[in-house]
C-alpha cells in the first residue's frame, strides 16, 4: 500500500512539475489535482466500458456512476490539498537527478497506458453490433 501511495504522490509531483514548467506559478497545485482526477476518471471510465463490452449491458444509471466520480474528486482534493503536499514535493525534489529521471519515465509510461487503455476500451466497444442487444 505504501508503494501505491508513493506512486500516486509521484504522479502528482510529475504533473505538478509539468504544469509549473509550462504555465508558471498560477494555480499549479489546483491544475495538478485536476489532472490526477482526470486520469482517475479516465481509468474509471475504461473499466466501466470494459464491463459494458463483456456483459453487453449497462452496469448502473448515470446518477449512480457519478457517485464514484464525485468521491474520487473529493478524495483527490483532500489527499493533495493539505500541508503534507509540500512535504512530499520537497522530498521528491531532493532525490538524485537520475532517480527522478527514472521515475519520470515510469510516470510517462503509466499515463500513456491509462490513455491507451481508454482508447482501446472504446475500440472494443465499437466492434460490437449493439442492434442485437436492444
Amino acid at each position: 500500500m505504501q508503494k501505491f501511495k508513493t506512486i500516486y504522490e509521484y504522479l502528482f509531483f510529475f504533473l505538478y512539475n509539468s504544469v509549473n514548467s509550462i504555465r508558471g506559478n498560477i494555480f499549479v497545485k489546483t491544475k495538478a489535482i485536476f489532472l490526477v482526477a482526470v486520469l482517475d476518471l479516465i481509468l474509471l471510465c475504461s473499466i466501466y466500458t470494459y464491463y459494458i463490452v463483456i456483459y453487453k449491458a449497462q452496469l448502473v444509471s448515470k446518477e449512480v456512476f457519478l457517485t464514484p466520480v464525485c468521491l474520487l474528486a473529493v478524495l483527490n482534493v483532500l489527499f493533495f490539498n493539505n500541508k503534507n503536499t509540500t512535504t512530499f514535493i520537497s522530498e521528491f525534489e531532493s532525490w538524485p537527478e537520475n532517480k527522478r529521471k527514472k521515475w519520470n519515465w515510469i510516470m510517462r509510461v503509466i499515463i500513456a497506458l491509462i490513455v491507451g487503455n481508454f482508447i482501446f476500451s472504446f475500440y472494443c466497444m465499437s466492434q460490437i453490433d449493439w442492434k442485437q442487444y436492444r
